[in-house]
């Protein structure tokens, strides 16, 4: 449940004004009224949700973009809207410390609900929150999911959850394996 705080922190995050085109323009539009750091990181968090499309195309190993740095992975998800896991963590990542935040992206594995883990890699993020707390973000799982249109093709739905917004480490861990 949002506290009513929250509630207009994600209707007044959902889009930026055309000429924010830096993670930077936009982290300053997203965070200018706010003065908590959770209120920061759930603006962020709800524009890439709400902005950033899983890159389907990128699923077949044809397709794979490779970065040279997370600068180069960053610039071509805010100029496509779309990104794999390892591009919605390294602009969570990069949003996130620009706003003060303590932020680190982690990379592991999805744990199926039988216990065993994907042999495909997953990133996501870990906030240190000045209260002392640790606390677990998974944007790309909260965007939305994959599924195959009529012709058999993968396709991404967006279907905003917040599942994983600051989730504890003992909850996440039950679908999550850090390297």
């Amino acid at each position: 449940s949002l506290t009513r705080n929250w509630q207009t922190i994600d209707e007044q995050s959902k889009s930026v004004p055309l000429e924010c085109k830096t993670y930077q323009q936009i982290t300053d539009h997203l965070t200018r009224k706010l003065t908590d750091e959770k209120e920061k990181i759930r603006a962020i968090y709800i524009w890439i949700t709400h902005n950033i499309s899983y890159d389907v195309a990128q699923l077949d190993d044809r397709n794979k973009r490779h970065f040279k740095s997370n600068q180069e992975s960053i610039s071509y998800t805010l100029r496509s809207k779309r990104a794999i896991c390892s591009g919605y963590s390294a602009l969570f990542h990069e949003m996130a410390n620009y706003a003060g935040v303590e932020v680190f992206t982690i990379s592991g594995y999805k744990r199926y609900p039988d216990g065993y883990a994907s042999n495909l890699s997953h990133a996501w993020n870990g906030v240190h929150l000045k209260s002392g707390e640790w606390r677990l973000l998974d944007a790309t799982w909260d965007a939305g999911y994959t599924t195959f249109d009529a012709n058999n093709k993968k396709k991404f739905v967006r279907h905003f959850d917040d599942e994983y917004f600051l989730t504890e480490p003992k909850v996440f861990i039950k679908d999550h394996v850090p390297f």
